[in-house]
């Protein structure tokens, strides 16, 4: 959790600074949706209240810098850093990040008012931009990571239910093998399948049944036992639920 806050702290002892980053896409973020740093640095008079948050009533640089930053770079496309002052003249280092020409973020490195340490900032206008780069390909990094350990997890999950499906096997049983809370696998299931613990479980349970039934002469009664269904009524009335039919008729249709 915060993955980058780590680096955002120690850039800040380093310049003396309160960095600030505006996010407008998803690149901060995890696959879950969690930003890779604590939420308060989305915001000036959060993260810098005894300036911004005594100056201001409310966020406004997010609004003004969105429209005017791409302007400014489009102008002056070598250009990776800008001084900007806020109309109570406050002053930040200012560097948007860009992702095939798209404006995804703007980090803001500051926040003074006069006297401005001038050697600071003009140290800053030329690191700055290489420090935000360098955060935005870790959060690329970062979420390719975690696309990836989900793929893994979703061959765990689909390994589990393909082993346990003839068994009375819970969401606590999975979440025991991921070494994980139940209520996170409960939400891993549905966010990686789309479908609850169970729904996913019955799924595959009725896949083999229906595959039994077509290619083997096992009674309904053998077949809702090896399937995991508590009795052959239950394997019926589940399976006449999701196939309008009954499994002898499946049976038949297979023939």
């Amino acid at each position: 959790m915060y993955e980058l806050e780590p680096a955002i702290a120690e850039f800040e002892r380093a310049f003396g600074c309160r960095i600030v980053i505006h996010c407008h896409g998803r690149e901060f973020r995890g696959a879950d949706g969690e930003l890779f740093f604590p939420r308060v640095r989305l915001s000036h008079r959060k993260s810098c209240p005894e300036l911004c948050g005594r100056l201001h009533t409310r966020d406004y640089c997010p609004e003004r810098h969105y429209r005017k930053l791409p302007l400014l770079a489009l102008r002056e496309p070598e250009r990776r850093a800008y001084v900007v002052h806020c109309r109570k003249g406050v002053v930040e280092v200012v560097s948007p990040l860009f992702v095939e020409q798209n404006h995804v973020a703007t980090v803001y490195a500051g926040a003074w008012a006069r006297p401005l340490p001038g050697a600071t900032i003009r140290k800053l206008v030329k690191v700055l931009p290489v420090w935000a780069a360098g955060l935005l390909a870790r959060a690329g990094e970062l979420r390719r990571g975690e696309t990836a350990h989900a793929e893994t997890r979703k061959e765990k999950i689909a390994a589990f239910v393909a082993r346990n499906y003839s068994k009375p096997v819970r969401t606590s049983d999975l979440a025991a093998k991921l070494y994980l809370s139940t209520i996170h696998t409960c939400h891993l299931v549905k966010r990686l399948f789309g479908v609850s613990f169970s729904e996913l479980l019955m799924n595959e349970r009725m896949s083999r049944a229906k595959a039994l039934l077509a290619n083997s002469q096992l009674s309904v009664g053998a077949i809702a036992e090896l399937c995991g269904f508590g009795s052959s009524e239950q394997f019926s009335r589940m399976f006449r639920r999701r196939t309008g039919v009954s499994p002898r008729e499946f049976r038949r249709s297979s023939e």
